[in-house]
């Protein structure tokens, strides 16, 4: 399945940018909220699996494409951090610079 990065920016422009197949990086900026959505359909992706590895958040696709959104938890000159928005069915998640750990990996990540 294709993915694209949906990105609302802080002054509501959306930006739309295709995911390479194996990993793209991404620059968050303060206000953004960001999808991620299968290519062909527009529907938010549920088999996502985000977590923070220094100020970046990487979000991998099962069996699939990364996407590493730089400079995510960085705190921001607005002091407004970005949102990425995870919607699985009915089950809608945000995660932002004040989520806490949902959990650990076995790798301890």
């Amino acid at each position: 399945m294709s993915l694209i990065v949906e990105i609302t920016q802080q002054n509501g422009l959306v930006v739309r940018q295709p995911v390479d197949p194996n990993s793209t990086k991404i620059a968050a900026q303060p206000g953004d909220k960001i999808r991620i959505l299968d290519a062909e359909t527009g529907q938010s992706v549920g088999d996502l699996v985000a977590r923070r590895v220094g100020d970046s958040l990487d979000v991998e696709q099962a069996g699939g494409a990364t996407v590493e959104l730089t400079e995510f938890f960085a705190p921001g000159a607005s002091g407004e951090g970005c949102e990425l928005v995870l919607e699985d069915g009915e089950k809608t998640t945000t995660i932002s610079q004040a989520t806490e750990p949902m959990g650990v990996a076995a790798d301890g990540t």
